[in-house]
């Protein structure tokens, strides 16, 4: 081990295969960590000084990046307390999924019937028809509300515009978040109970 690692620290690896050059220094990497994981955790300042000098800095910047990095299960706290919109879709969306999972055998049921009326007599070719119909209607009313509204100058009645729709939008984001977790979590709560 004491050789392996003065021919790594002097850089002189002269091994025959390079398969067996990366095998040694996985190995000699793999053996320097275990040593370090048998350290006592009662270190002295210099023993711990000592320790941090001779780590090598591609080491050190690695941890320093790694603590940059948020972690994913860390949840951003909200700035302020939700609006009545993000309250009232939270319950909206935990009430809906209660109400799909305990109708979910007859969505099932309606589903098998709808597949065999489809073989039956083609409504799907007929219900698309009419969907591209109604989608490019309301395709083209769509672009004439949305000239409209871009004519509405910058002034007071855009910036209470602009308000309006970013409030709405993070209301109905944060309750729709907001009621899925609190279903999951209700949920795995009942499934801990059932045990």
């Amino acid at each position: 081990m004491m050789t392996e690692a003065h021919r790594h620290s002097t850089g002189n690896v002269n091994l025959d295969c390079e398969a067996t050059a990366k095998l040694a220094r996985s190995l000699y990497v793999q053996a320097v960590a275990w040593f370090l994981r048998g350290l006592p955790t009662n270190l002295t300042p210099y023993e711990s000084l000592s320790l941090e000098a001779a780590t090598p800095r591609s080491v050190v910047d690695a941890r320093v990046h790694l603590a940059m990095v948020p972690d994913s299960s860390q949840r951003l706290t909200p700035l302020r307390e939700p609006t009545l919109l993000h309250t009232f879709t939270a319950i909206l969306v935990f009430y809906v999924l209660a109400l799909v999972e305990l109708v979910q055998p007859w969505i099932k049921m309606v589903v098998a019937h709808a597949y065999r009326l489809e073989k039956e007599h083609e409504m799907t070719r007929r219900v698309i028809d009419v969907g591209f119909v109604t989608a490019n209607d309301l395709g083209r009313r769509g672009v004439q509300l949305v000239q409209a509204v871009c004519r509405v100058p910058d002034g007071t009645v855009g910036e209470a515009m602009n308000t309006a729709v970013v409030t709405c939008v993070q209301g109905v984001a944060g309750g729709v978040r907001q009621g899925v977790d609190e279903r999951r979590r209700w949920t795995k709560q009942r499934e801990l109970v059932k045990r």
